[in-house]
């Protein structure tokens, strides 16, 4: 969560791809035997806020 809080809002994509490498770090962990028990990861989402979708708008292009 540390290091997910302060770029989830501001940087919603990338925050999204590092919790993804996150889990598959910690999936590899705990199949190699590094580490057991659920992913910590599966439970981040509920302990952040909702990420507003941001619509790109673009300019009509001239004729």
């Amino acid at each position: 969560m540390k290091i997910l809080s302060p770029i989830w809002l501001t940087k919603a994509e990338t925050a999204r791809r590092v919790k993804q490498r996150i889990g598959v770090v910690m999936d590899w962990a705990k199949a190699t035997g590094f580490c057991t028990g659920e992913n910590p990861v599966d439970g981040v989402q509920q302990g952040l806020p909702k990420q507003k979708r941001q619509d790109n708008h673009f300019a009509a292009a001239d004729f």
